[in-house]
């Protein structure tokens, strides 16, 4: 709660906390660091945007896949309300970025990660 005043007051706080769920919802920007080295940082929400995906989940659908959705659909008798990018979650993203680290990290040593 205070936090969130203070956030509403314009105020910068940093906060350090493993609780990546919280922080997903309270921060605008987060940083994530690993065995002290920086993994990842930027705006919550750039940072979980899931490109090629749209709120209807379908990966790679281009102006033409979504007129033909939004047809069917209306065919239907519905609306095709928006179409948004998908986001992920700071946990997903987080253990993306260390299994990209640690293969980067296994590479380097010549091991092969089957």
């Amino acid at each position: 709660i205070i936090i969130g005043k203070l956030k509403a007051r314009g105020k910068t706080v940093l906060i350090s906390s493993h609780l990546l769920p919280q922080m997903e919802g309270l921060c605008e920007r987060v940083a994530i660091l690993h065995q002290g080295h920086l993994l990842c940082e930027g705006a919550v929400q750039e940072l979980l945007k899931d490109p090629g995906k749209q709120s209807l989940l379908v990966n790679g659908l281009d102006a033409a896949g979504k007129a033909a959705v939004a047809e069917c659909i209306k065919a239907q008798g519905g609306e095709l309300e928006r179409v948004e990018d998908a986001t992920s979650r700071l946990e997903n993203l987080f253990g993306e970025a260390l299994a990209q680290t640690e293969s980067k990290k296994s590479n380097r040593m010549g091991l092969q990660n089957d």
